[in-house]
């Protein structure tokens, strides 16, 4: 009987939660998967630690007057890596107004774009995501000011 009172405690606690949105094209799953592999976005203090974390930071081999950066170094968080560029593809479609998407419309709607380029842009656009959602998560910036559209999350209910 006492873990019945403890669970309605929680489920009426749940209940009068306000839940959270997300973007429209970000698929319920993808948010719910990217909060579990994060967990608390407070944990990071600038977009550096973001980028590190994703994974999603471009390689680079500097010596005197030579730079070079090469691929994504892919150190970080793999599923989160991933979620984030599939996340990107869905925004592209339902969220075209997102500011990393404005930033590369004009490239990815050149004719001669290859697909190994148009890759290489979505990476981009993750990672600018990354560090974006990560300053809507922790309360430094709007999602209106980004370019998100909102939706409400629907919860389950049994």
């Amino acid at each position: 009987m006492a873990i019945d009172e403890q669970i309605a405690a929680v489920q009426k606690r749940m209940e009068e939660m306000d839940a959270p949105a997300m973007p429209h094209g970000m698929a319920t799953v993808i948010f719910q998967q990217m909060e579990r592999e994060v967990c608390d976005w407070n944990r990071f203090e600038n977009r550096k630690q973001i980028g590190s974390y994703t994974g999603l930071c471009p390689s680079e081999d500097t010596s005197a007057q030579r730079r070079f950066q090469g691929s994504i170094n892919k150190h970080g968080n793999p599923r989160l890596r991933h979620m984030l560029i599939e996340c990107v593809w869905l925004l592209m479609r339902w969220n075209p107004d997102y500011r990393g998407i404005l930033k590369w419309r004009d490239k990815l709607l050149e004719a001669k774009l290859t697909k190994a380029s148009k890759k290489k842009i979505v990476v981009a656009i993750a990672r600018q995501f990354a560090v974006d959602w990560w300053r809507v998560r922790t309360g430094r910036i709007t999602p209106e000011e980004l370019g998100l559209s909102m939706k409400p999350l629907r919860t389950i209910s049994a």
